[in-house]
């Protein structure tokens, strides 16, 4: 007997052939592992869908499809598909390759993704990912009413990106008072099939930056652009084994930046110094924009260490007079090593030993 781990999220015409309706059952076993989140609109009868980023962190992105499209789908009562954003993104690290095939590059705006709808009334409306009626969508509601006098094919999702001064807070890419929506892709509703962005001339609202293939041959290259106050590339394969799927590459700078936005800098330090790489190569790794906020928080680290340091060799040494000669041996011995180690580790060098005669005098400091 299948598992829902197994089986397809929509329901099946009497052919075998997917039909545009998930089946609630299926959906309510991942909502129930809390792998999919849940927000009820206030008024129609719509629930929209968003995947737990915990989750699929913890199962490595290896999941059941339904988990990945639900990224701000709309289903009614029924299951039927009333909006269908794009599927889960994966986001390619510089070690990370591009598989084979036709590829489009578009522009990573650094904003909030809405999902556009039609309510009971027929009126537009678009949703975040998670929410009806937060006040993000709300806003981006406002923006897409300024278009609602062109003609949206009712077949169609539209996935917009918006730019609002009430994001800032939020965001690392500067853009000013800068407030639209930019449409990012159309996706048959009842298919799930993307279908060719319209020029910008042809329509009246902002349709996301494509960018020429030769910029951009592996990730390797991308991330070597490094464009400033830009959050990065999206990638999408036109054809081969991962045709229809979108890739993110995110600038360091923008990484960097994002780090010091959390207050994650130091852990990422951390975690440098646990791999054997000194602060200098750390430094030395980072892009050249960013170094001096680099710089600044190695020294709050250094600080941090130092007195960790001292803290500890204070509490050592004062338990170091109930120790006999061989015990203090073998403790010196072990913080010299321990000096030695921190040393290398933070690229200090360790000051110069007295030799010869005055040896004898030397003191352990």
């Amino acid at each position: 007997m299948s598992t829902p781990e197994q089986e397809s999220p929509f329901i099946l015409d009497p052919q075998g052939n997917p039909t545009p309706q998930i089946d609630l059952d299926v959906m309510r076993h991942f909502v129930g592992k809390k792998a999919i989140r849940v927000g009820r609109h206030p008024e129609d009868e719509l629930t929209i869908y968003n995947y737990n980023s915990a989750y699929m962190e913890e199962h490595g992105y290896a999941v059941h499809p339904l988990v990945g499209i639900s990224r701000g789908l709309i289903l009614d009562n029924e299951g039927y598909i009333k909006a269908r954003p794009f599927s889960q993104l994966t986001e390619l690290d510089e070690d990370d390759e591009l598989s084979e095939g036709k590829r489009s590059y578009f522009e990573k705006i650094d904003g909030t993704m809405l999902v556009q709808y039609t309510d009971s009334k027929g009126e537009l409306h678009a949703a975040t990912r998670t929410s009806f009626s937060a006040r993000h969508a709300v806003a981006g509601t406002e923006l897409l009413r300024e278009y609602q006098g062109y003609p949206f094919d009712p077949n169609l999702t539209y996935i917009w990106e918006m730019v609002h001064p009430d994001l800032r807070d939020n965001l690392i890419v500067e853009y000013g008072d800068r407030k639209d929506i930019t449409l990012l892709g159309s996706i048959a509703t009842a298919t799930g099939i993307e279908v060719p962005l319209p020029r910008q001339a042809d329509v009246p609202f902002p349709v996301v930056k494509e960018y020429a293939e030769p910029l951009f041959e592996s990730v390797r290259s991308i991330r070597a652009l490094d464009w400033q106050n830009r959050e990065g590339v999206v990638v999408r394969m036109d054809s081969g084994p991962q045709a229809g799927e979108r890739f993110k590459v995110k600038f360091p700078t923008f990484e960097f930046l994002t780090m010091e936005k959390r207050g994650e800098v130091e852990y990422w330090l951390y975690d440098r110094l646990l791999e054997g790489k000194s602060f200098s190569k750390s430094i030395g790794r980072a892009p050249e924009s960013v170094r001096p906020m680099i710089i600044r928080h190695v020294r709050e680290l250094e600080g941090k260490i130092d007195d960790a340091s001292a803290n500890v060799y204070a509490a050592l040494r004062g338990e170091t007079v109930d120790l006999d000669n061989k015990e203090q041996q073998i403790f010196f011995s072990a913080k010299r090593l321990i000096q030695r180690m921190a040393a290398e580790l933070l690229g200090i060098k360790p000051p110069k030993r007295n030799t010869g005669r005055q040896k004898g005098n030397q003191q352990e400091g």
